[in-house]
């Protein structure tokens, strides 16, 4: 059975992403101090435990085939707008493979990043990274104490690999390093699922965790995009008690029933509304549309969005029944 407020909180998570890359100032600050650790940490609490060869399988098609379609589009309509280029088309082929957000000089070619959609690869290598974590020290003891505690010593370690490769080396493909150093949030949403299962106890724990985010979301600050932490300590503490305070928000919302499954339905959809942000924000222009106005890219791109869940599902809801 599905969580609706987690389904919530993905919604409110994509929502913040589109408004969050179209803001400024305290807007921007608090949104950023939160909204990707908590699709980290969600991650975390929703992940199964799988043979590797079927985690790697699963991940690929639910998270890496939107990924790879959506790329491989942009390269035929690239095609059709502008005519064949070898040196263009190599370029875009190794977009997908490079999957981070920054640009790259790679084979003597400039490679364009992919901007907001380095989270897809980013995330697949999180799971499938701590995946494999998982089986190996279950598979070598059966101590679950030990286990536990080898489980947390190397997701710490991969982190801090995985920050300091990026920061002070360079950054790999297919946002491994991006994807090393989310391990962190991913294993904290696995820590906190009996939490989240027992509804993490009274409103007023809720509170005290919006108290502490709007303290600490103001001075810390994740950009996990570019690896970046502003007063890392700080952005630390920001992104896991942002995360409980949506917890506490949809679990309210979840009282409003028809609102409540307007937005779970929009949270299971958030890697479509993500590609769509992704379109509406680097094409738009095709459509003689400012996308330099933020306000215009938001309403935009959540237009398109509402419209394309709302049809998916009524006709996923018809072909099921």
């Amino acid at each position: 059975m599905r969580n609706e407020s987690i389904d919530i909180m993905k919604a409110i998570g994509i929502i913040l992403v589109i408004v969050g890359h179209n803001s400024e100032g305290l807007a921007f600050q608090y949104i950023y101090s939160f909204h990707m650790p908590m699709f980290f940490i969600i991650s975390g609490y929703l992940w199964k435990e799988r043979s590797f060869v079927k985690s790697v399988c699963h991940d690929f098609n639910r998270i890496l085939v939107p990924y790879i379609i959506y790329f491989i589009a942009l390269i035929l309509l690239d095609c059709i707008l502008d005519g064949v280029s070898c040196r263009k088309l190599l370029q875009d082929l190794l977009k997908i493979i490079w999957g981070s957000a920054v640009g790259v000089d790679m084979c003597g070619l400039h490679v364009n990043g992919v901007t907001y959609l380095w989270f897809l690869p980013a995330l697949y290598i999180c799971k499938n990274v701590f995946n494999s974590l998982y089986i190996l020290w279950n598979k070598i003891t059966h101590n679950t104490i030990c286990s536990s505690l080898l489980l947390c010593m190397s997701v710490f370690v991969c982190m801090c690999v995985g920050f300091f490769v990026h920061r002070r080396l360079f950054a790999l493909p297919f946002a491994f390093t991006m994807g090393l150093n989310a391990l962190g949030y991913f294993y904290i949403g696995f820590c906190i699922r009996s939490l989240f299962n027992s509804n993490l106890g009274n409103l007023w724990f809720g509170m005290v965790f919006g108290v502490i985010w709007l303290l600490t979301g103001k001075i810390g600050l994740n950009n996990m995009a570019l690896c970046e932490y502003f007063r890392m300590k700080y952005a630390i503490i920001a992104g896991v008690t942002g995360t409980f305070t949506c917890y506490y928000l949809s679990s309210f919302l979840s009282y409003f029933n028809c609102f409540a499954k307007q937005l779970s339905i929009i949270g299971q959809y958030t890697i479509s509304i993500l590609i769509i942000h992704h379109f509406v924000a680097n094409y738009a222009g095709l459509i003689q549309i400012d996308n330099t106005n933020p306000i215009l890219n938001v309403l935009l791109t959540m237009g398109i969005a509402l419209i394309y869940v709302f049809v998916h599902y009524n006709i996923s809801k018809k072909y099921v029944e």
